[in-house]
């Protein structure tokens, strides 16, 4: 079912890998401040300030972009310690982009170091069809391959082999001799023809190479002609990460003309120029000139996707007169355009979702209680990243049975959904529990031809039926969620486990956690 290598040593330095602490605090979606200048060029910065600024770039794009630049600016043998805190502070078990883009770099810089830790990344490559795959006991729909059983459970993370193609590319760009750049691809491509059978071929992420030179002169734009630059950017196709940041830079040069510059962002074409990038822009206007941006947000100007947008980020801080206002507002609004209203409580709950669950329970809306669900698992930039942590927690924490029977009822079907579907790649555990937690308290009733399934679900945990696979709810969800945290961390799986009221379905659970492979497969 999988290959094995051996694993002395390297088992103890995959262990090493630096794992996400538990007890790291959970940022809220406001502390993550869009990039307008490279952290390390700021006085008295530390390496660890200067990853916590990287790492609190909300856009992919654009923070990889700047740690590329990172790594290219620190001494060789800081590389790996660096390469560890970025794993970390990514906050998700599947860090594939990250890691490629950090390899390009690592590779061509200092290509030796580079090869020995790519040699253990060998080691926790699996489950590469990704998690929502695993919805089926057939092993026809995926085998759950797995380089090393023991390497993939000691790390805190895995990978897809696309991650590892970095590091050819940067060996290629290396100052090696032709020799030894010979002699370190031959290799990796026996290494990999040994693990995988077939041809590495190269998987190019979203972010430029450090080489990038207008993504880094972006940084660098001067205050005097800075509309001039965010134009002559665009018009060049300088590449959307760059354009992003000469934006910022014009904003926070220009307070005074962030509607204008809000406005002129909205007319580039491409899959970059929608609400996250407003969002971003949003967010700086926020932070230099609040006063401003509620004037602006208080205002008959702004399109609806703008007001939208804007008034739901500034809700957690406004008046309880100016949300109550702009709600109303937002009820009369939504005769014209239904969703308008519910958009509103949404982008609030992107930016602050304990205090819009709080309204939609209030209003006893379930409409209103199930988008604010949507909306805080995926936070202000619609990705399930360490951004939207504090919105997955929230609607964790949340239990419907405080709520009324029948609202309670009303949202069996949506309630949890977004969190589910989206973060079983980033924390398959929590999402594991989320879901165990979902059925238990809904009583395994309404996700399927609106009756009680518990016994039926619970024989499916166990490998006895095969009923529910494929049926894209919280079932199938769960399901998923436990037989990859089975196959990561069954130890952890197990303890969690043992914890459970229930005692068929600990006894399912118990049974799912030595058999994530499924019955007689492993």
């Amino acid at each position: 079912m999988f290959r094995r290598f051996t694993l002395g040593v390297v088992l103890l330095a995959v262990c090493a890998l630096t794992r996400a602490s538990a007890e790291s605090p959970i940022l809220k979606p406001q502390d993550f401040l869009p990039l307008t200048e490279l952290p390390w060029k700021k006085e008295g910065a530390t390496q660890e300030s200067i990853m916590d600024a990287i790492f609190r770039e909300p856009d992919a794009a654009i923070r990889y972009g700047v740690l590329q630049l990172y790594l290219d600016e620190i001494p060789m043998e800081e590389i790996g310690r660096v390469f560890d805190l970025a794993i970390e502070l990514e906050d998700s078990e599947t860090p594939d982009a990250l890691v490629e883009s950090m390899l390009r770099v690592w590779a061509e810089r200092d290509p030796f170091r580079c090869w020995a830790r790519v040699q253990k990344l060998f080691l926790v490559v699996g489950l590469e069809d990704g998690w929502l795959m695993f919805d089926d006991w057939d092993v026809g729909r995926s085998s759950m391959l797995v380089q090393d059983r023991a390497a993939i459970q000691a790390s805190p993370f895995r990978l897809r082999r696309w991650a590892l193609t970095g590091f050819p590319v940067g060996v290629d760009k290396s100052k090696l001799v032709s020799q030894e750049r010979v002699s370190l691809l031959k290799q990796f491509i026996q290494r990999w023809f040994v693990a995988f059978d077939d041809y590495p071929g190269s998987h190019q992420t979203s972010v430029g190479s450090p080489s990038d030179y207008w993504f880094a002169k972006a940084f660098e734009i001067e205050t005097k002609d800075v509309q001039w630059h965010c134009e002559h950017y665009y018009d060049q196709g300088f590449g959307a990460a760059a354009v992003s940041v000469a934006l910022r830079r014009w904003l926070i040069a220009e307070p005074a003309s962030a509607r204008r510059i809000i406005e002129f962002s909205t007319k580039f074409g491409g899959p970059r120029y929608d609400s996250s990038t407003i969002q971003e822009l949003l967010h700086l206007w926020a932070e230099v000139d609040r006063p401003g941006m509620m004037k602006w947000a208080d205002s008959a100007e702004p399109s609806k996707l703008l007001l939208n947008l804007g008034r739901g980020l500034l809700m957690p801080g406004v008046d309880a007169s100016v949300r109550v206002r702009w709600i109303a507002e937002g009820n009369v609004k939504a005769e014209g355009d239904e969703n308008y209203y519910g958009n509103l409580i949404g982008n609030w709950a992107a930016w602050d979702p304990k205090g819009a669950l709080d309204y939609a329970v209030r209003s006893g809306d379930p409409d209103s209680i199930t988008t604010v669900s949507r909306y805080a698992a995926v936070g202000p930039y619609g990705d399930c990243s360490r951004v939207a942590r504090n919105g997955f927690n929230v609607v964790r924490d949340f239990d419907p049975n405080t709520l009324p029977a029948d609202l309670k009822k009303s949202i069996i079907e949506d309630w949890g959904m977004t969190a589910l579907e989206g973060w079983g790649e980033h924390d398959a555990a929590a999402v594991a529990r989320l879901g165990v937690k979902l059925l238990e308290t809904f009583n395994y009733y309404g996700f399927v031809d609106d009756k009680p399934v518990q016994n039926e679900v619970i024989g499916f945990f166990a490998g006895r039926n095969n009923e529910f696979r494929d049926n894209g709810h919280i079932i199938d969800r769960t399901f998923c969620a436990l037989r990859t945290w089975a196959a990561t961390k069954p130890t952890e799986m197990k303890a969690w486990v043992a914890t459970l009221k229930d005692d068929k379905l600990r006894e399912a659970l118990t049974w799912l956690a030595d058999h994530p492979w499924g019955p007689g497969r492993f």
